[in-house]
């Protein structure tokens, strides 16, 4: 369904797809899109929304067998990162390209399987020390071309499973000797 002129999806749509394993909607002028058209689906899969108008994204209380989620190139303002605990089996999460101020996630547990967080290209200016907490099993993070001025330590001392890691394209400043020190399967660092 990607590459139409879809705008809006209606309720139940999707609801007669249990086996859908790839959902591509990417390309499309969807501004508002709410995961209560998959409340009856019961297997993974994966679902793309990448390169759409998406203002706001509808959680709904019902857990999700969701692989990845492509987010990227929206106008999301706003993700509630808490919200992510309804994803189950989540490996992949991309987010670049929209409109991300602030990170937040209150004390909830998120899903732990995410080993790909993309936050690329947003306005992101802070990094709150105890996000990446939450995401203890990430293998890539791209933080490039946001607004960061520092990155600590003490931030990056939960994702010690992380192998490639950009900053670039920030507005860092100084990095202390010890910001990179648990990170001990890196193979990738991009701070340029």
């Amino acid at each position: 369904l990607s590459k139409n002129q879809i705008e809006f999806i209606e309720n139940n749509t999707f609801k007669s797809n249990h086996n859908l394993k790839h959902l591509n909607l990417s390309f499309n002028s969807i501004k508002f899109f709410s995961l209560v058209h998959f409340n009856y689906h019961t297997t993974s899969f994966d679902l793309d929304l990448s390169h759409n108008k998406i203002e706001y994204f509808e959680y709904s209380n019902e857990v999700f067998i969701m692989t990845s989620l492509n987010l990227e190139n929206n106008l999301l303002n706003f993700f509630d990162f808490a919200n992510l605990g309804y994803f189950h089996g989540l490996n992949s999460l991309n987010l670049c390209k929209n409109r991300l101020k602030n990170l937040n996630v209150n004390n909830q547990i998120i899903s732990n399987k995410i080993k790909y967080l993309n936050l690329c290209q947003n306005q992101i200016i802070f990094f709150p020390q105890f996000f990446l907490a939450f995401f203890y099993n990430l293998e890539k993070l791209d933080l490039d071309s946001n607004q960061l001025g520092f990155v600590g330590r003490a931030t990056l001392t939960y994702i010690n499973k992380i192998r490639y890691l950009s900053l670039s394209s920030n507005k860092l400043r100084r990095i202390l000797p010890q910001t990179f020190e648990n990170l001990n399967h890196l193979l990738e660092l991009d701070i340029s």
